[in-house]
């Protein structure tokens, strides 16, 4: 073992004469500058003298000269700008993830709606193998506990005890303490400086949740970092890194679910409602490309292919708004006097068949990986969103006619290219209109035929503007008052606190006060305050695609 390195310069010279242990080191200089004397010559008479003193000096001097020099070179932090460069962290009040979550009915649904193969994973992490998980591993079981707070369940995946607070603000301000955790910890960890498929499936999953407690600035670098990665794709770690260990299709299947997830999201949300689209047709393509055949009869294609077989119809329907973006309303799209017509008749067309293609999923069957009413609620769910994608077409093409001077003035001034402009407009929003018209029956009898179960409690934010849509437009115009209590039935069945259900009704008692209509038939109070068919959008959806992997 090798010994202490024996500290120089420590003894005064009588002890170091006399070869005897010395205290000087230890005692400190006098209030009057003078040197103290060490125990043993304070003992003996002896004047202590510190030989070494001026050496000492000079080490001292040298430490102070440097420190000078930094400050001279940096500067110091002024005393109030001191407390500015302390992060303070937020209080811990995420609660462990307990085992007993991943049976319960709320993740059960939330894996389908989510890449979140991540059970087996966190299992092992519990059990004491901490390679399973790396950080941003963990951090993605703190943001399952959040997801299910903002659904009103707990960390063991049952109803909060609890009576649920009576104001969503509170609920709200609940998830949004926890959200200000979970950033913080992303910022201390790096997660959007490093490249892993864990760190983007986490960002991908709290982007939802933060549209509250981050500032549009905020939120739009969150998703620059997102959607980076098909470009780096390569870079990142490899998919059987995720821990999966179950061969190859199993972990490219999960590498796909968290890029087509994104890529979905992109679709419905920014694609669908004007915004800035970062991931296109192109990307997915060239993804895909990476991914191994579906042609292979090695363990895990099965699943794999029964996956690509679901997974298709909503990635069609994402490729849908990217083109209603560029139809109606996209930036390029606002900025043109005229439509194409001939974009938007293939946005209808497309949706009619996606429409088709998924009641035809029911003929290809469930393959014993999935349950019948998982495949039902799958198609139900995106179905009803396809209701949401015309109407949004519908009031972007209102919205241009009522930006159009009217119909009258064009004769007035004898202008004959605008009046063919105007007509041409009119004529796609009665067309708009009457698809409408046409597609909300069937909503409305899904909505009936998922009335009190866990439908609408756990698949909110796919289907809550599609139900919105459905009571807005039957009780202005062709729907009886049955048919509006039904849609609002369902909003009034969203557990999810940001599915904004409260702000789009009252009480039930004023749910169906006699409003003003267009056709005599009442309109509920909240609907007709509303302002405009289209509801908040301030959220992004949830990519409501099924999870063949099994835990």
């Amino acid at each position: 073992m090798q010994s202490k390195k024996r500290e120089q310069f420590s003894a005064c010279g009588a002890c170091r004469m006399r070869r005897v242990r010395c205290d000087l080191k230890d005692l400190a200089a006098s209030g009057t500058g003078q040197s103290p004397s060490c125990s043993n010559c304070r003992e003996r008479g002896l004047k202590c003298v510190d030989e070494f003193a001026e050496v000492k000096a000079v080490k001292l001097l040298r430490r102070g000269r440097r420190l000078q020099q930094a400050e001279a070179v940096y500067g110091k932090v002024p005393p109030d700008e001191a407390s500015l460069r302390s992060v303070t962290p937020p209080p811990s009040v995420i609660p462990r993830l307990a085992q007993e979550f991943f049976d319960s009915p709320f993740f059960h649904r939330f894996q389908i709606q989510k890449p979140v193969e991540f059970r087996e994973r966190y299992f092992q992490f519990t059990q004491g193998k901490s390679d399973a998980l790396q950080v941003p591993g963990q951090l993605i079981a703190m943001a399952l506990v959040v997801w299910a707070a903002s659904f009103g369940i707990n960390e063991y995946g049952l109803e909060d005890s609890q009576e649920p607070p009576a104001d969503t603000r509170q609920r709200k301000d609940l998830i949004n303490e926890m959200l200000q955790e979970m950033l913080y910890l992303i910022d201390l960890h790096g997660i959007l400086r490093k490249a892993s498929w864990d760190g983007v499936r986490l960002l991908l999953l709290l982007l939802p949740l933060t549209q509250e407690i981050q500032s549009p600035m905020d939120r739009l670098v969150g998703v620059f970092s997102i959607f980076q990665f098909p470009a780096y794709s390569s870079r990142l770690a490899p998919s059987t890194s995720l821990n999966n260990r179950q061969g190859e299709f199993i972990d490219a299947l999960v590498k796909a679910r968290i890029f087509w997830y994104g890529h979905i999201i992109d679709g419905v949300t920014s694609a669908l409602r004007g915004g800035r689209i970062l991931l296109t047709d192109d990307d997915l393509t060239g993804f895909e490309s990476t991914l191994p055949s579906r042609g292979d009869k090695s363990p895990g294609s099965t699943i794999y292919a029964f996956t690509f077989r679901y997974v298709a119809q909503p990635i069609r329907i994402s490729s849908v708004c990217r083109d209603i973006h560029a139809a109606l309303t996209g930036p390029k799209a606002r900025q043109r006097e005229d439509v194409k017509e001939d974009l938007l008749q293939y946005v209808w067309d497309t949706l009619d068949q996606c429409w088709k293609e998924l009641d035809d999923l029911r003929s290809v069957g469930t393959g014993e990986i999935i349950e019948v009413e998982d495949m039902e609620r799958f198609i139900h769910g995106w179905q009803i969103f396809i209701f949401e994608c015309h109407n949004v077409v519908r009031e972007a093409l209102k919205q241009r006619l009522v930006s159009q001077p009217p119909h009258d003035t064009y004769h007035a001034d004898g202008d004959t290219a605008l009046t063919r402009k105007y007509e041409r407009i009119l004529r796609l929003h009665d067309k708009a209109k009457l698809r409408c018209q046409s597609v909300v029956r069937d909503v409305v009898a899904i909505i009936q035929r998922n009335l009190g179960t866990s439908f609408f409690q756990y698949d909110a934010s796919l289907v809550r503007d599609g139900c919105f849509f459905a009571a807005f437009l039957l009780a202005g115009e062709t729907g009886s008052s049955e048919d509006v209590e039904a849609c609002l039935q369902a909003l009034n069945e969203m557990r999810w606190v940001f599915s904004k259900s409260e702000e789009r009704m009252h009480t039930p008692d004023a749910r169906l006060a006699p409003q003003p209509s267009w056709s005599g038939h009442a309109v509920p109070k909240k609907i007709s305050q509303s302002g405009s068919y289209y509801p908040s959008v301030d959220h992004p959806g949830q990519l409501y695609a099924p999870n063949f992997i099994g835990p």
